[in-house]
């Protein structure tokens, strides 16, 4: 792995809880930023994963900043960016969150990202969900009738943080292209934020 390489590798991936500060050009990861803002979402401070004041979440929108950092994420896996976007989804899921819940999971997201709700109609059937944090046992998705799915949101949240390292470890083992991952960085890797002093 080249010097570059290595230190495109370690912008994108830098963990949330390290400093912010711009690198490359004061540019931010996207990763970087999502990560912290989920966080935040949650109810953990970004900076040090402490956990906020009681009641300080916005649990809806973590879950979509969550869906949009899969979806960042499998661009960089299938190296594409154009169409395909529920098989790129569904191959990250299946690779690095949970082997026999993409389907469901890509629901979820397809019925809060489009529609801002919890009600999924595709050619498959119906889906609804039902979203609970430690409701479901140690399931991350649980059947509770023919449409209805509860999905467990804070187990959710944790595969998708556990994902990112095993995602940066196939990369660095040469499981997948670095001249994709490169295509995928100049267009998605970072975002410039100047602030105020």
């Amino acid at each position: 792995m080249t010097p570059l390489i290595k230190e495109k590798f370690e912008f994108f991936f830098r963990h949330p809880t390290i400093s912010p500060k711009g690198g490359l050009d004061n540019n931010f990861s996207t990763l970087y930023l999502l990560r912290r803002d989920v966080a935040m979402c949650f109810g953990f401070n970004p900076n040090n994963g402490t956990k906020l004041e009681p009641g300080y979440q916005a649990l809806w929108p973590g879950v979509m900043g969550i869906f949009a950092g899969i979806d960042l994420l499998s661009k960089f896996a299938e190296g594409d960016s154009k169409g395909k976007v529920g098989e790129r989804f569904q191959n990250y899921i299946s690779r690095y969150i949970s082997r026999s819940n993409a389907f469901e999971i890509y629901g979820l997201r397809n019925s809060m990202l489009h529609s801002f709700g919890l009600y999924n109609e595709s050619k498959n059937g119906v889906q609804r969900f039902v979203l609970a944090g430690g409701n479901f046992g140690d399931q991350l998705v649980t059947q509770l009738s023919e449409t209805t799915i509860g999905v467990d949101i804070l187990k959710l949240y944790g595969l998708f943080e556990n994902s990112i390292p095993a995602f940066q470890a196939a990369l660095e083992s040469g499981h997948f292209s670095i001249v994709l991952f490169e295509e995928m960085f100049e267009k998605y890797g970072g975002i410039q934020i100047k602030r105020q002093v």
